[in-house]
């Protein structure tokens, strides 16, 4: 069964509860992945299109939001390479969720106009 961006997105929301750093480091991680798939459907843009190509093709169309999802995608990182960080909290989680949809709603807004 084939997944979307909604579902990286609904599972981030699921598993924050489950009150502990692996969960709060895995709901940044694939919350940020909702928003990458939805802006790389949005664009027409292969699977196989890479992050630094998605942010550049949003930041030609609409420079706040393309650095605002290259913002999404460092958070990403940290939360998945850089362990000794220790801010990673359920309350840095939920939020890193909120701006994810906020971009994932501004994208649509902004590629509902252009597609």
């Amino acid at each position: 069964m084939p997944v979307d961006g909604a579902d990286f997105l609904r599972f981030a929301e699921g598993i924050i509860d489950n009150d502990d750093e692996i969960s709060y480091r895995c709901s940044t991680s694939r919350a940020y992945y909702g928003a990458f798939h939805i802006a790389r459907r949005l664009l027409n843009l292969d699977e196989y299109t890479t992050h630094e190509i998605v942010i550049a093709a949003v930041k030609s169309d609409n420079w706040a939001l393309g650095t605002k999802l290259e913002d999404l995608f460092k958070k990403r990182k940290h939360a998945d390479y850089r362990l000794s960080r220790t801010n990673f909290d359920k309350q840095y989680a939920y939020y890193h969720i909120q701006e994810c949809k906020d971009v994932i709603r501004k994208i649509k807004e902004l590629y509902k106009k252009v597609v």
